[in-house]
């Protein structure tokens, strides 16, 4: 196997005039093997979680410090209880197409609910046609929507690939923070994932689908986690596409310290992803580092993509003063600067790297910890930025913040106009007076490159809201819709407690996964968060579709592409069909918006059968439907809850 990342050979450029610099460093990646999904059996699904995070020398750690803060603040700022309205005016809330979780089959429990990490790590992409493809901690699953049927069928039982089973023979340490992408140039996925904690055994296991289909190959590649030699290891990974690169950022921790101290470098790597599509033996990659401002350096910031799809050959960065810089910080980190960097150019075309700082019109800054039940918390992070896109000269962002005006954790929303010229930016933040909102990210969704409207997803929670998630549509105009509830969850999470044995303490981010429907541009698939019965979290996956724009219409663009053609855009927020599949004996849990006579229904697919399993009264709000089917054949139906005025539930189940 071949030892990756030889460097070819380094030069420095160094920029005057703006106070800033940087360094270019060309290095190849080998191939390190194909992956064969279809291969792959004997799972036995072993694996050793590491312990949340690495505490300094005297017992300090970055998270232990943030929290400490968060909640210094809290005691000062107490939550307000009343609703704030997310924009001045009112856009049309999103609707929902259809949701499923992802399951795997127990031998004697049946279908079960896939389980989350802490945290979820949520990434998730959707192809042209209908691959869709999530990951979660160290899990990998994959969907073909056209059959209705996992990808991956590695056991009779199981439906995942581990990291472990993708990196095949390369050694790896506890990895972490998959990233999924999709290309619709290419119509293939790019998959990665870090591995290992220290110098010695930090690497990047990347992989290029060979099809669409994330069961064909795949062709992998290790990057060095330790790309300069300095005792550092690689974290925190984001990524973007253009037409012919695929860029990476990464932070460079020292080893054996924390997120603050301990930081050394962001860095990025620019690399050709054609050579990866096509399984050449190595990778062409630049290495860019000493990324300074007035002297500084610039931390934490991610590639945007382009909203309607890979553009190009320069690329957008963001990064923002989110998080303390010095140990003996103690205050909570609020800044009104966010820093908009370029590349100009591809690889081998002698590209340039610019900074420009810019200053918002109002301040973000960290959240205190979000609310559960119980006295149970969610830990929010910083205020770095989440997500983003660029479209028609402005770059839409997002990332979590504190709403002075409730006091409670919120997300904001920027839009940097006229990026390339005399940039302008705008902050808002998404608020609730009664929810805690947290790890957002962001989708174009517009057709005429003119069309700035976007869908926000993020994370929701509150001492009687259990966590789940949200969305909020933004029509690109100044008006927001009111928050779209998708997902509520059925119980508080208490997974994990934190080092010291606090088990009030959880995860809730650190991303969210979303992604827009390049064949139908006014659909959003996204991926959140939720807290299941059992008190463990789960990924739960949703595809909307954005309100009729007339400024933007259709022109002939297919809006209305859903490759279930099961016909459940009828589905009403809050619903959910648990287990499904299931083995014969069923729970629905659907929403009603007054007190009504309903029919219960199951119809086969065909339409050839229609069963009514009750009539009768229900009421306003939540209710909660319980069913068995031992007496139905196998296979596939439709479970319909109406009244004569509207359709409440059009969900498909599977008996098996």
């Amino acid at each position: 196997m071949k030892i990756l990342l030889a460097a070819i050979f380094a030069f420095i450029i160094s920029i005057s005039g703006v106070a800033q610099n940087f360094r270019i460093t060309e290095k190849k990646a080998a191939k390190t093997h194909t992956f064969y999904p279809r291969q792959v059996s004997n799972f036995y699904d072993a694996g050793i979680k590491p312990i949340p995070e690495s505490p300094y020398p005297n017992g300090k750690d970055y998270r232990s410090y943030l929290m400490a803060a968060k909640a210094k603040y809290a005691k000062q700022h107490k939550p307000r209880y009343f609703e704030i309205s997310a924009g001045a005016s009112r856009a049309d809330q999103p609707q929902t197409i259809q949701d499923f979780g992802t399951y795997w089959n127990h031998p004697l429990d049946g279908a079960i609910l896939h389980d989350g990490g802490g945290p979820n790590d949520n990434s998730m992409a959707f192809s042209n046609d209908a691959y869709l493809i999530t990951s979660w901690n160290s899990l990998i699953y994959a969907h073909d929507l056209k059959a209705d049927t996992p990808c991956f069928n590695t056991h009779p039982y199981l439906t995942t690939l581990s990291f472990q089973q993708f990196a095949g023979s390369l050694t790896t340490s506890n990895p972490f923070d998959p990233k999924i992408l999709y290309d619709p140039e290419e119509n293939k996925f790019v998959l990665l994932f870090l591995s290992g904690r220290g110098p010695n055994d930090s690497k990047t296991v990347i992989g290029f689908s060979t099809t669409s289909n994330p069961a064909d190959p795949w062709n992998v590649y290790e990057i060095d986690g330790n790309p300069l030699n300095n005792n550092t290891w690689t974290d925190y990974p984001q990524v973007a596409l253009t037409k012919n690169e695929l860029f990476y950022t990464v932070n460079l921790l020292k080893s054996g310290q924390g997120w603050i101290e301990g930081f050394d470098r962001t860095i990025i790597w620019q690399i050709d992803k054609h050579s990866g599509f096509a399984g050449k033996d190595s990778l062409e990659l630049n290495l860019w580092d000493s990324i300074h401002y007035d002297n500084k350096p610039v931390r934490y910031f991610r590639p945007i993509k382009t909203g309607a799809g890979p553009a190009g050959p320069n690329m957008y960065f963001l990064s923002n003063r989110g998080v303390p810089v010095e140990w003996n910080d103690t205050t909570v980190v609020e800044s009104d600067t966010v820093f908009l960097i370029e590349v100009d150019n591809e690889r081998g075309k002698t590209p340039n790297l610019t900074v420009k700082p810019l200053k918002a019109n109002q301040t973000y800054q960290t959240p205190t910890n979000a609310t559960q039940a119980d006295g149970h918390t969610f830990f929010t992070n910083d205020s770095r930025i989440l997500g983003g896109f660029y479209n028609n000269n402005q770059i839409q962002f997002v990332g979590n913040t504190m709403d002075k005006s409730t006091n409670r954790p919120a997300v904001y929303h920027g839009i940097i106009k006229n990026v390339n010229s005399v940039p302008t930016l705008n902050l808002k933040n998404i608020s609730s007076g009664t929810l805690d909102y947290g790890f957002p990210n962001i989708a174009y969704t517009g057709i005429k490159t003119s069309n700035q409207s976007s869908v926000i997803g993020f994370n929701h929670t509150s001492a009687t809201a259990h966590a789940g998630f949200s969305c909020v549509y933004y029509d690109g105009s100044g008006n927001y819709s009111s928050p779209k509830m998708l997902v509520e969850g059925d119980s508080l999470v208490d997974m994990n407690g934190s080092s010291n044995g606090d088990r009030t303490y959880e995860r809730w981010g650190d991303y969210f996964g979303i992604q827009r429907n390049f064949r139908s541009p006014k659909q959003v698939w996204l991926n959140g968060y939720y807290g299941k019965s059992n008190r463990r979290s789960s990924a739960w996956i949703v595809q909307v579709k954005v309100p009729f724009d007339a400024n933007d219409p259709d022109d002939g663009v297919d809006t209305s592409y859903n490759p279930v053609s099961l016909n459940e855009y009828k589905l009403q927020s809050n619903s959910k069909v648990y287990p499904n599949p299931s083995n014969g004996a069923f729970k629905v849990r659907f929403n009603s918006t007054a007190d009504q006579f309903v029919s219960v229904k199951i119809n086969s697919i065909s339409g050839s059968k229609s069963i009514e399993l009750l009539r009768g009264n229900i009421k306003s709000g939540t209710n909660e439907l319980s069913f068995q089917t031992f007496d139905l054949a196998k296979g596939f139906y439709l479970l319909e809850v109406s009244s004569t005025k509207e359709i409440l539930l059009n969900k498909k189940i599977v008996i098996e």
